[in-house]
């Protein structure tokens, strides 16, 4: 099964509809070779990827319930062009949060007294969260992507809103971060008489891929034109809901694996000038193509016998 994601700011729908581009193409593939497929092949295009939204509706439907082995991967976080990663290791669990704090408006010069200001709580709050101490036990992360606030420059500010995330090695890492946000958010408000509400907006959990399956990307890679380094494993560093999906599979008694394909990039992911060496599409395509076709034939020969 191959990963797509979400179309949500002009980065993510260059890199994201390459991925979709992937899908495609190894769709094309698969249905000329059909009749020499056993079973079933899904190819899932996960929405919401960037919120880490999508992958828990996918799960939460059953989609994977009946998987044996799931192939996911990314381009770039590679400057090499045809660079395989057969396991990046790393992936921090991560919670999504939005943040609204509501105060009370009012005349910023006949009667500031009467207001409380929303925007001074968000941003003592913003300050302290990036305040939060690292751990000692693994990296930890915190930002505040968005902060809006306020009407008027003649108002004290009525509302502001944040969208933040928390991320940590593992679960007791990111809970970690997150439950000392908890406290700062709560507390912020208290000194600036404001009400508060907190939505979770996605999570994504750490995984680890099968080494079964990290042996055969690192076999199957070899024989693929334009494939000129594989690389064990690397350590990754950021998030990714597709670990959801993974780690469904797994508990089901399937294998994962999630595959980083290098491609050199104008710019780094999320900034406004990212682009890529479009020739890992093609390499891209003709992977996952060779993995479906082996493990077709592993599982047909394991039936059979």
């Amino acid at each position: 099964m191959l990963k797509s994601v979400s179309f949500n700011r002009f980065e993510s729908l260059l890199h994201h509809s390459w991925h979709a581009a992937i899908g495609l193409g190894l769709a094309n593939i698969l249905m000329d070779i059909k009749d020499q497929l056993t079973g079933k092949v899904k190819l899932i295009f996960q929405p919401a990827e960037e919120g880490v939204r999508g992958a828990k509706a996918i799960v939460e439907k059953g989609v994977l319930d009946d998987v044996d082995y799931f192939l996911s991967g990314h381009i770039g976080f590679s400057t090499s062009t045809g660079k395989i990663v057969a396991n990046p290791w790393g992936f921090l669990c991560t919670t999504k949060l939005d943040v609204t704090y509501i105060g009370k408006g009012a005349h910023a010069g006949v009667a500031p007294n009467d207001g409380n200001n929303a925007l001074l709580a968000a941003s003592s709050a913003v300050l302290n969260l990036y305040a939060i101490p690292p751990h000692k036990d693994g990296p930890t992360r915190i930002n505040v992507g968005i902060l809006q606030a306020g009407v008027g420059r003649n108002i004290v500010a009525p509302k502001a809103f944040m969208e933040i995330e928390t991320r940590g090695l593992n679960t007791t890492l990111n809970q970690y971060m997150y439950e000392k946000a908890m406290k700062i958010i709560k507390h912020t408000a208290t000194m600036y008489d404001v009400s508060y509400k907190i939505e979770k907006m996605g999570e994504a959990v750490d995984c680890v891929s099968d080494q079964e399956l990290i042996d055969l990307v690192i076999a199957k890679a070899k024989d693929i034109e334009g494939v000129d380094e594989i690389e064990r494993e690397m350590y990754f560093g950021g998030s990714e809901d597709a670990t959801l999906m993974m780690r469904r599979v797994q508990q089901r008694g399937g294998k994962s694996i999630y595959i980083l394909l290098g491609t050199e990039i104008k710019a780094p992911h999320h900034n406004e000038w990212f682009d890529f060496d479009e020739s890992i599409l093609s390499i891209a395509v003709n992977l996952f193509e060779s993995l479906v076709r082996s493990l077709n034939i592993s599982n047909k020969n394991r039936r059979e016998g």
